[in-house]
């Protein structure tokens, strides 16, 4: 599951065992990502999907669950279906808090430089405008 990292920084800062500076945040998330793509790159392909939160739960929600089913090769059923349904919230995932939450003049700039360095390396993540 990927996301636009400025969302998982947020969430950070908030926790006790987070860190508070905005900026070391980023180096958190980046961090996490190497590692996460260190750790897949392991696994046989054929045994990974990726899932981009924000398509998941709001812009492409019925095909992204679809794609997962047939993915996991299981049949929709009501109890999947249902907490999909109740608990997979788009319009939470795609609200974007960390614009009112992250404040640090350099964030935007820093977290911009540290996403294209991923992408240079050939680590794939997102970012939403």
């Amino acid at each position: 599951m990927k996301r636009d990292g400025r969302n998982p920084i947020a969430s950070v800062l908030k926790e006790h065992w987070g860190t508070t500076d905005q900026l070391k945040a980023i180096f958190w998330w980046k961090n996490r990502i190497i590692a996460s793509h260190e750790a897949l790159q392991r696994v046989p392909r054929k045994n990974v999907i990726e899932i981009q939160l924000e398509e998941f739960a709001h812009f492409a929600r019925e095909n992204q669950y679809q794609g997962l089913l047939a993915f996991l090769e299981i049949e929709d059923e009501p109890g999947i279906r249902g907490y999909f349904d109740g608990k997979v919230e788009g319009d939470r995932v795609i609200a974007q808090k960390w614009r009112n939450e992250i404040t640090h003049p350099e964030f935007e700039s820093k977290f911009e430089q540290v996403y294209r360095e991923l992408l240079a390396a050939g680590i794939k993540t997102v970012r939403y405008e």
